[in-house]
């Protein structure tokens, strides 16, 4: 035994231990040499855009925006016409309160929004109708004892609800946000299992969280990237999960092996008895989009083409996390407030304001692939162009400046929306007010003359970083507030 680790200890002194003669370190040291190489080396641009901001290239693929818009809403209406064929009048049959319990600190195995059912008025419908309707008759009975089970019929089932969930994938991928890796989207859950679940229903508005990443097994850290799915893309996921998967759930112990039933009872995204995987679901990807939008993205150029489209049309004021002043006021930066203080949704960097700014990138992203409640946004250097009143295109212009006076106008709809509701509570306004006297937050304006302030009280917001831009905002809103 003592001769055995004596040999191990002169192996490891000569081949593995990280010294300058060894030779796990001259490998080291290569791959080290090799990695600065590559990534120091000049690469050809991927993406090419148009001068209009109308179309681009990606790896020689020409990506258009407009019939990416038209094409991803004839698949959201193919999707839904498939599932209005499959399930036929159990549709009217669910029952959906208007706020849906979901505990976001529960852990529990097995545990999902759904849990707080029944969604529907009576117990499984669609397994019925496909019992009772002369389409389907999956089984039969012989003897008032046996049951005699249509297979045919059963794989026809799964043939079209395998349809379903993929062109689901394909939106769910696409439309919420900016996509995640196809490694942690094909493993997205919608029940907690041996890692947290995905889906979340939170306060009549859906989420998918990006939870497990590529650095979790090295950080023992996971991530936590909300994307506020679109409410149309929503309604047709809880169809979905209501209806059909209780019903796949059931069929698949008759036609797939053993695992299966388990898959359908955790994973999102299964497909004919089997887990989705990366291969599966970029050729989905890339033949979907061709069909609906001319387009051939499997899931790399699709990630490449889905950060192009962000740079140009997601203003960069919205990817700019710098810290609050109000964190600065109390000694600490945005990070470390989001990590300790007030973690009102049980998820940790996931504060209300943090969601607040994610669901805001998210909504001008339904707003790009036409899932949202506005236009498609002009591009961003069209606006900045415009403002430099160096915008050549007529067309353009007129384009911008009705998104701008859109923008406006519900920008004093919204402050409209906030006063009513401060003028409604009278404690509300007593807040702002005590606020407003607060000298750290005093305006550097003439109002301070009029309260009486000294200006060494006034300067005491350089302290605390409250910058003229801020103040020049809140006169702006003013301004929109009064002129409405």
């Amino acid at each position: 035994m003592e001769y055995d680790c004596r040999a191990l200890e002169i192996v490891y002194a000569d081949l593995l231990q990280l010294s300058q003669y060894s030779t796990f370190a001259l490998i080291t040291e290569f791959q080290q040499v090799a990695s600065a190489i590559v990534f120091n080396t000049p690469r050809p641009p991927r993406v090419v855009w148009s001068p209009d901001r109308k179309k681009f290239s990606v790896d020689g693929e020409v990506v258009i925006m407009d019939q990416q818009r038209t094409g991803l809403r004839q698949l959201y209406n193919d999707t839904k016409t498939l599932i209005s064929d499959l399930c036929g009048d159990c549709l009217g049959m669910i029952n959906m309160p208007e706020d849906i319990v979901d505990r976001m600190s529960n852990t529990d195995r097995g545990y999902s929004w759904l849990e707080h059912g029944p969604y529907t008025t009576t117990p499984l419908p669609l397994f019925v109708r496909l019992l009772e309707h002369p389409e389907w008759k999956i089984a039969t009975t012989y003897d008032d004892t046996e049951i005699a089970w249509n297979i045919p019929a059963v794989n026809r089932f799964f043939q079209k609800t395998t349809q379903i969930n993929q062109n689901m994938s394909v939106l769910n991928h696409v439309v919420p946000a900016p996509p995640s890796r196809a490694t942690e989207f094909v493993n997205m859950r919608y029940r907690n299992s041996d890692r947290l679940r995905n889906l979340y229903n939170i306060m009549q508005q859906m989420y998918w969280f990006t939870i497990y990443s590529k650095t979790s097994n090295l950080t023992d850290h996971d991530l936590c990237i909300p994307a506020l799915v679109p409410k149309e893309l929503a309604d047709i996921i809880s169809q979905f999960l209501i209806l059909i998967r209780p019903v796949e759930e059931i069929l698949s112990h008759l036609t797939f092996e053993e695992s299966s039933p388990s898959s359908y009872a955790e994973y999102m995204y299964v497909w004919n008895g089997k887990r989705a995987t990366v291969d599966d679901f970029s050729r989905t990807l890339g033949n979907t989009l061709k069909r609906y939008t001319g387009s051939y993205l499997t899931v790399n150029p699709f990630r490449h083409s889905a950060v192009a489209i962000s740079r140009e049309f997601i203003p960069r004021s919205m990817s700019e996390h710098g810290a609050r002043y109000a964190d600065l006021c109390m000694g600490h930066g945005t990070i470390q407030a989001r990590h300790t203080y007030a973690i009102d949704e049980d998820l940790r960097y996931i504060t209300a304001d943090a969601m607040w700014e994610f669901e805001s990138v998210d909504r001008i992203w339904h707003d790009i692939f036409g899932f949202g409640e506005n236009e498609p946004p002009p591009p961003c250097r069209e606006m900045r162009a415009l403002y430099a009143g160096k915008c050549k295109c007529a067309e353009n212009q007129d384009r911008i400046v009705e998104a701008i006076q859109a923008s406006m106008d519900s920008m004093r709809r919204r402050i409209i929306e906030d006063v009513t509701a401060l003028i409604n509570r009278p404690t509300a306004i007593a807040s702002v007010l005590d606020v407003q006297q607060d000298t750290r937050y005093v305006c550097q304006s003439p109002l301070w003359k009029a309260k009486g302030m000294t200006k060494s009280k006034v300067s005491l917001h350089r302290k605390y970083q409250v910058k003229r831009p801020i103040w020049n905002a809140r006169r702006r809103m003013g301004a929109y507030l009064f002129r409405a």
